[in-house]
């Protein structure tokens, strides 16, 4: 922060977004205008907790809802992407979906 006394406009910095799953992203807030404030990169979505021990990124919330959604059922993660892809919802990449399923299944 350069100066909290600052009433310049505060926005998303468009070149720091970064997507993946479902809908979990991070973006900077930046000031377009005066003091160049530029914040660190704020997530977006709810985590879920690792296990101690277990390295990597942690696993949004919705993307673990989804599979353990699919653990019941018959359609599995290319047709959930299918359905993803028919309502214009960038769908999450199938690796990530499968890793994610294998964590699912073996707790």
């Amino acid at each position: 922060m350069n100066n909290p006394l600052c009433d310049g406009n505060i926005v998303f910095d468009q070149t720091s977004y970064r997507r993946w799953g479902l809908n979990s992203f991070t973006c900077r807030l930046i000031c377009t205008e005066k003091c160049g404030f530029a914040s660190p990169p704020l997530d977006f979505f709810q985590h879920v907790k690792k296990k101690p021990g277990k390295r990597g990124r942690k696993a949004a919330k919705v993307n673990v809802q989804l599979q353990v959604g699919l653990t019941k059922q018959p359609i599995g993660n290319s047709g959930v992407r299918q359905l993803l892809m028919a309502v214009d919802v960038d769908p999450p990449s199938e690796s990530g979906m499968q890793r994610l399923g294998n964590q699912i299944s073996h707790t």
